[in-house]
């Protein structure tokens, strides 16, 4: 065990080191670049995703002669971060989960998407459009299992392959599980349940009887991934787009699709009402789901393409990217019903786990 911490923390030390690099690369290539005669202000995820967001954007910023500022936060903040700046300029765009759209939709806070000029939009998958055209989804991505193969072979664990398989005895206390406000966590207590939204207390039994095992109910993706390189957990939840990075990066993980299925989530970009850059936005929002674009979200960040022009590789689909056919095997949840019901989910999570 020893070697294998040892191991994941310097994994951890090569990927801080990877992203200050890269992080220092992009702010020097953004320093008043000649000619940049505005700023676009984005609420996004953070985290490696930025990374290679910055990395689609560099053409666009200098097509465009802008400088883009992110402001990384979790999903559900970011809508929070949009509807306290009502009014304001403060933000352009909003990256958020599929999820928390809805909150934002009910909130009144996005601009409609000009058809003239995201002219991507038409190239999509049906199920990457939204009802009232007010955002387009950049990406899908799903929540699985996530487990260390150099330990579980060294203790004879079998590999975990369904949604129970969390509470296997033999992973008390080494098993990572998401807070209820992240989607993947979320989407993970749905599918303890079945995936069905009636059976989620179900979900929330499982969770108590075993409270004693779970060390947190970790906030973030990003904190998932710190613990997950410095060896706190050997197994766990987390989405295929945060755990396959990890994986090209050397860190001894590996990813499971669940056999009993998976609930389908999806990163959305949506222009704020109040921007002051209505037409540069609806053009980043075009250029995000153009095939150019889609190519690095889906090779750099592992999202399943959702501009039907990309198609997704065989090597791809085998380290866990959904391609089209995967995707009509998802278990699907109605978007309202989550929205309605996340704050109720979200309590009973909490107090299930509570001391």
């Amino acid at each position: 065990m020893k070697k294998i911490v040892q191991q994941l923390r310097i994994c951890a030390l090569l990927s801080l080191m990877f992203f200050i690099a890269a992080e220092h690369q992009t702010a020097s290539a953004q320093q008043a670049p000649s000619g940049v005669t505005k700023t676009l202000t984005i609420a996004s995820f953070g985290g490696y995703l930025d990374t290679v967001m910055k990395e689609i954007f560099k053409p666009f910023e200098a097509k465009h002669a802008v400088a883009i500022r992110w402001v990384p936060a979790a999903s559900a903040e970011n809508v929070t971060k949009l509807a306290a700046a009502r009014g304001s300029a403060e933000y352009d765009l909003v990256l958020t989960d599929s999820i928390s759209y809805w909150v934002g939709v009910k909130q009144n806070l996005f601009a409609k998407l000009d058809p003239t000029i995201v002219t991507a939009y038409q190239d999509l998958y049906p199920q990457a459009r939204l009802p009232g055209m007010d955002a387009a989804t950049i990406g899908f991505y799903y929540a699985g299992l996530f487990y260390l193969p150099e330990e579980f072979k060294k203790r004879g664990w079998a590999p975990p392959q369904k949604w129970a398989d969390l509470f296997r005895p033999e992973f008390c206390r080494h098993v990572g599980f998401m807070h209820p406000n992240v989607s993947y966590g979320l989407h993970a207590y749905l599918m303890l349940g079945g995936g069905e939204p009636g059976r989620f207390n179900e979900a929330v039994g499982m969770l108590q009887k075993v409270k004693n095992c779970i060390t947190v109910l970790e906030p973030s993706a990003p904190k998932m991934e710190e613990k997950i390189q410095l060896g706190e957990y050997l197994v766990g939840v987390n989405g295929n787009i945060r755990v396959i990075p990890l994986a090209r990066r050397n860190v001894p993980i590996a990813f499971v699709f669940p056999e009993d299925g998976v609930i389908l989530g999806g990163g959305v970009i949506a222009v704020s009402r109040s921007s002051a850059n209505l037409q540069l936005s609806q053009e980043f929002v075009n250029w995000l789901i153009s095939p150019f674009a889609q190519q690095i979200l889906m090779e750099k960040a592992f999202y399943t393409p959702t501009n039907k022009n990309v198609i997704v590789s065989d090597e791809l689909v085998k380290l866990g990217v959904a391609n089209q056919a995967m995707l009509k095997k998802v278990v699907s949840v109605d978007a309202d019903v989550m929205e309605a019901q996340r704050r109720n989910w979200i309590r009973a999570v909490e107090r299930a786990v509570a001391p």
